[in-house]
């Protein structure tokens, strides 16, 4: 029987709904399902930025207001743009003429070099004052491209004798 249904045995009464029972047969017992519920996941954080406040006002009390920006119309189309080279300032680009001849080169033994990018810039004579002063020679890289290192030296002009700085052609 699958319904509710009243039973009496050894004066009790009991109430049984839902359940089957087969009189007469041998009972089994029913197998056990046992349930496992899994804890629910944790609530997702959502992180929400609030807008930035909207900057202060600042009221200058006493100010006078400052003048309306200028417009000025041309009808005229703009130029085309010039072409601008720049060079570099050659160093010691001071001209320097004097009297004298200077003293004959100094034979020196040059250092060994570097790298196969380094030249050799010879040692030169340079005037200070009345006084002759040897400038050692010394290593410089050679810069991008085929240039040829054009050493310092003294030119003998109409003038006197012109120094002549050291440059890269």
């Amino acid at each position: 029987m699958k319904s509710a249904f009243f039973a009496a045995g050894a004066g009790a009464l009991v109430l049984v709904a839902g359940c089957t029972v087969n009189v007469g047969r041998r009972h089994r017992p029913r197998r056990r399902t046992v349930v496992v519920h899994k804890p629910a996941p944790p609530p997702k954080v959502v992180v929400v930025k609030q807008p930035a406040p909207p900057p202060r006002k600042v009221v200058v009390v006493n100010q006078p207001a400052p003048p309306p920006p200028k417009v000025v119309v041309v009808n005229q189309p703009a130029p085309p743009p010039r072409r601008v080279v720049v060079r570099k300032p050659v160093p010691h680009a001071k001209v320097v003429v004097v009297n004298s001849a200077p003293p004959p080169r100094k034979v020196v033994v040059r250092p060994r070099r570097p790298s196969r990018k380094h030249v050799w810039a010879g040692g030169h004579w340079e005037r200070h004052g009345n006084a002759w002063v040897w400038k050692k020679g010394h290593w410089v890289t050679r810069p991008r491209g085929k240039k040829t290192y054009v050493p310092a030296g003294w030119v003998k002009t109409r003038g006197g004798w012109k120094h002549v700085p050291g440059h890269w052609r």
